[in-house]
C-alpha cells in the first residue's frame, strides 16, 4: 500500500528491490472518497476527516480491499496508511509504517488539536486498531515508537526503530570545510511557523549585527510569509519539486552552496530535509524535539537547542561551530557517514525486509 510521491515512493522503490511485489496501490481511495474528504474538511474548518472515520474507510476501502484479497500477498507494506491499513489487520500480515502515532500528534501539531472529539474517537480507533494488530510497525524514531509502546500498548518486539532515507538521489560529496567568505544558510520546510522560519531569519539578522557576513536561502515559502521587507540577504525559492529536473537541480545547487542548514523546527515527527542535508556533509542547526533527536546526534552531526530556543542562541552556536574549523569538518564527516550507514532508503528496506524474515521464521 503506497501513494504516488515522496516518502511512500521512495519506501516502496527500495522495497521493490528486494521483495516480490504482488500488487501496488498507488491510490486506495476512490475519487468520490477523497472528494467527499476535501469538502467535510473545507465546511468544518478542519475538524471533520472521513479517513478517520472507521465506517466511511470501510465502505470506501472495500474495493481495495478487494484487490488485496485477490492477490493473496504473504505481507502487506501499508507505507503512512493507517485508516486503510485498519482494513486490513485482522485478515493479513501487516507491516505498518508511519513517523508517528496518533496519540503522539495531538498537542503537538496544531492541525491535530482542532479535530471534533467525533473525529478524535474515530482515529483513536483506527489508530489504536492498526498498532495492536499489526504484524511489525516501523517508526523513523525513538519518539514515535514509545508512542506506541506508551500509547497503545504495542509490544516493544514488535514496534521497530529504523531511520528513513532521503528523497534526493544520492550525490558523491566531499566532507566541508568552513567558507573564507561568506556563510551561505539554507531552511527548507514548507510550515512556516512550525519549522521556525521566524527564528532563522532572527538568526541570520543576529549574526549579520554581529558583522559576519551571512545569507539565507528558504525553500518551500514565499516571501508572502513577512510583514516587511526581505533583507538583502535573504532569498525566497518559493516551493521546489523534487519530482522535476529543474526543481532537483535547484536544491542540488541550494545544498552544495550551503554552508549548514538551519532549520528551527518547534515540532517534527522526524524532518527529511535534515537527512537530505547531511547527504551533502552539511552540518545542522535545529531543535531537540519529536523524531529530530533520533536523527540528528547532538553534537556530532549537528546541534541540537531546545525548542524554545531564539535567534541568538542559534546565532551563538553558528558562531561558534564556524570558528572552529576543526569541528565544523568533524561534523560534515560524521553527517556523510551516518547518511550513508543509516539514513537512506536501501539501509532502510534492507532492515525493514530482515525483520520481516525473522518475525516469519519465529512465527511458524
Amino acid at each position: 500500500m503506497n501513494f504516488a510521491s515522496g516518502s511512500p515512493y521512495a519506501m516502496r522503490r527500495a522495497l521493490e528491490r528486494r521483495v516480490e511485489t504482488a500488487l501496488v496501490v498507488a491510490e486506495p481511495w476512490p475519487r468520490w472518497f477523497l472528494a467527499t474528504n476535501r469538502a467535510l474538511r473545507d465546511l468544518s474548518a478542519g475538524r471533520r476527516d472521513a479517513e478517520w472515520s472507521p465506517w466511511l474507510t470501510a465502505l470506501a476501502g472495500a474495493r481495495t480491499v478487494a484487490r488485496v484479497r485477490a492477490a493473496r500477498p504473504d505481507v502487506v507494506f501499508a507505507l503512512k496508511a493507517s485508516p486503510m491499513a485498519h482494513l486490513l489487520v485482522d485478515e493479513f500480515r501487516v507491516v505498518h509504517v508511519s513517523d508517528t502515532t496518533l496519540h503522539a500528534m495531538f498537542g503537538y501539531y496544531a492541525g491535530f488539536d482542532q479535530f471534533s472529539a467525533r473525529t478524535r474517537r474515530g482515529g483513536e480507533i483506527i489508530e489504536a486498531k492498526v498498532l495492536r494488530g499489526a504484524f511489525l510497525s516501523v517508526f523513523p524514531s525513538d519518539w514515535a515508537r514509545q508512542s506506541a509502546i506508551r500509547d497503545y500498548g504495542v509490544s516493544p518486539d514488535r514496534a521497530l526503530e529504523i531511520a528513513f532515507g532521503a528523497n534526493l538521489d544520492p550525490v558523491e560529496v566531499r566532507p566541508r570545510t568552513v567558507p573564507a567568505g561568506e556563510w551561505h544558510f539554507l531552511f527548507n520546510g514548507i510550515e512556516w511557523g512550525r519549522k521556525g522560519g521566524q527564528v532563522a531569519l532572527d538568526t541570520i539578522a543576529e549574526l549579520t549585527r554581529r558583522g559576519m557576513k551571512c545569507r539565507l536561502d528558504i525553500v518551500g515559502c514565499t516571501a508572502n510569509v513577512m510583514a516587511g521587507p526581505v533583507p538583502g540577504n535573504v532569498t525566497f525559492h518559493g516551493f521546489v519539486s523534487k519530482t522535476m529536473p529543474d526543481g532537483v537541480a535547484l536544491l542540488h545547487r541550494l545544498y552544495s552552496d550551503a554552508t549548514a542548514l538551519l532549520l528551527p523546527t518547534r515540532a517534527d515527527c522526524f524532518g527529511l530535509a535534515l537527512s537530505e542535508a547531511m547527504h551533502y556533509g552539511l552540518p545542522v542547526l535545529s531543535t531537540a524535539t519529536g523524531g529530530v533527536t533520533s536523527l540528528i546526534k547532538n553534537g556530532v552531526t549537528g546541534i541540537l537547542l531546545p525548542p524554545g530556543a531564539r535567534g541568538a542562541a542559534f546565532a551563538d552556536e553558528a558562531a561558534a561551530l564556524l570558528a572552529s574549523p576543526a569541528r565544523y569538518e568533524a561534523m560534515s564527516r560524521a553527517a556523510l557517514a551516518d547518511a550513508a550507514a543509516r539514513l537512506n532508503w536501501d539501509v532502510w528496506a534492507k532492515r525493514v525486509v530482515e525483520a520481516v524474515s525473522e518475525r516469519l521464521r519465529t512465527d511458524r
